[in-house]
C-alpha cells in the first residue's frame, strides 16, 4: 500500500492495481476498492526490462479474479523499510540459503521472502537473485511476483546501477523467471548458464547434480545445499560434490566476492562470447548428471540487458 493519507491509497492485490478509498453516505468510515487497472502494465519497466511478459499479461491481470464487493477492512502487517532494516542487521535469511532443521516460515515470511532477497542482492549480500514472473505450470498456486513487495522491490532493482539481468525460460513458455546479477564475474557467467537450462525460481530442480549446482550459483552455504539434497532423498557424492565444483570452475575463473557495490572499480566484466562458450562446456560436462527438471528454450526467446 502506498501514498495513504488518512482516506486514500494505492495498493496492489494479485494483478490489479486499486485505490482503497474511506467511503462516504451510508457506509461512512469504511473503506472501499476502486479498480485502477492491470498491473504491471505494458509500459512498466518490468515488461520492458522482460517483453516476453508482454505476451501473458492478461494471465496475470485474471489472477486475481473479481473485485471484492461491499466494503472492506485493511490492517498493516509490515513494511518494505521493516524488511530491508531486516536484511542490514543480518542478511543470512534472504543469503544463506534455508540450514537443515531450521524453523518454518510464518506466512508472512514466506509472502516477502522474495522481496526480501532482492533486498539482500540490492545490499550487495548476493550475486544473483531469482524472480519467478510468471507460473504457468500450475497457475491455482498463484503468481510469486504477486507477493507482498516483490514488484516493488524488482523495479527498484532493475533501475539499480550495477546490475544486469536476464530471461530464463521453461519448456513451452510455462514458466518465465528474471535472473538479476552483479554486472561482474563471476556473476554474469553463472546466470547466464542459469538461464541456458532455464532455471526457474519456483521449480524444483529435478537431479542432484542440478540441486547442487543450482544451490551454490545462487551463494547459499555449501553445508545448506548438501542439506537440501540429502532431504530430498538423493545425497550428494564426494564424486558428484567434486564435478560441479569442476564445472563451476569452467563457467568463470574469478572467485566472487561479497559485498558487492556498484561503485567497485577492481571488478571484471564478463566477455558475452567467452561466457557462452563456459556455458556451452559445463553444460556439455553435465550430460548425464539428470535433469534439471525445467530445461529448454521453450517459447519465450531470451534478452540479456543491463543498466
Amino acid at each position: 500500500m502506498q501514498g495513504w493519507d488518512g482516506s486514500s491509497a494505492v495498493l496492489l492485490r494479485k494483478g490489479q492495481l486499486l485505490r482503497l478509498a474511506v467511503a462516504a453516505g451510508e457506509d461512512a468510515g469504511a473503506l472501499q476498492l476502486t479498480a485502477l487497472g492491470g498491473f504491471p502494465a505494458a509500459d512498466s519497466l518490468t515488461v520492458s526490462s522482460f517483453p516476453q511478459l508482454a505476451g501473458v499479461l492478461p494471465a496475470l491481470h485474471a489472477h486475481a479474479g473479481e473485485l471484492p464487493a461491499g466494503t472492506v477492512t485493511a490492517e498493516v502487517l509490515d513494511s518494505l523499510e521493516h524488511l530491508q532494516q531486516q536484511v542490514v542487521a543480518d542478511a543470512a535469511e534472504w543469503r544463506d540459503g534455508n540450514a537443515p532443521g531450521d524453523p518454518v516460515k510464518t506466512q508472512l515470511q514466506q509472502a516477502v521472502f522474495t522481496a526480501g532477497e532482492l533486498a539482500a542482492f540490492l545490499q550487495g549480500q548476493r550475486g544473483i537473485a531469482l524472480v519467478q514472473l510468471f507460473n504457468g505450470w500450475e497457475p491455482s498456486k498463484g503468481q510469486p511476483i504477486y507477493n507482498p513487495l516483490a514488484i516493488h522491490m524488482l523495479e527498484q532493482a532493475l533501475a539499480a546501477p550495477g546490475v544486469a539481468f536476464i530471461s530464463s525460460v521453461a519448456p513451452g513458455g510455462v514458466g518465465l523467471t528474471g535472473i538479476l546479477y552483479a554486472d561482474r564475474e563471476p556473476f554474469a557467467s553463472w546466470a547466464m548458464h542459469l538461464a541456458s537450462f532455464g532455471c526457474q525460481a519456483n521449480a524444483v530442480a529435478g537431479s542432484a547434480y542440478y540441486k547442487l549446482l543450482i544451490g551454490q550459483l545462487l551463494g547459499y552455504k555449501l553445508e545448506h545445499v548438501l542439506g537440501y539434497v540429502a532431504s530430498s532423498g538423493e545425497p550428494a557424492s564426494v564424486q558428484l560434490q567434486q564435478q560441479v565444483a569442476q564445472d563451476i570452475r569452467k563457467l568463470s575463473k574469478v572467485k566472487p566476492q561479497l559485498p558487492w557495490s556498484a561503485s567497485d572499480t577492481n571488478i571484471r566484466k564478463h566477455k558475452p562470447a567467452a561466457a557462452a562458450a563456459a556455458a556451452a562446456g559445463a553444460a556439455g560436462a553435465a550430460a548425464g548428471k539428470g535433469s534439471a527438471g525445467f530445461g529448454g528454450k521453450g517459447g519465450f526467446a531470451k534478452k540479456a540487458a543491463k543498466r
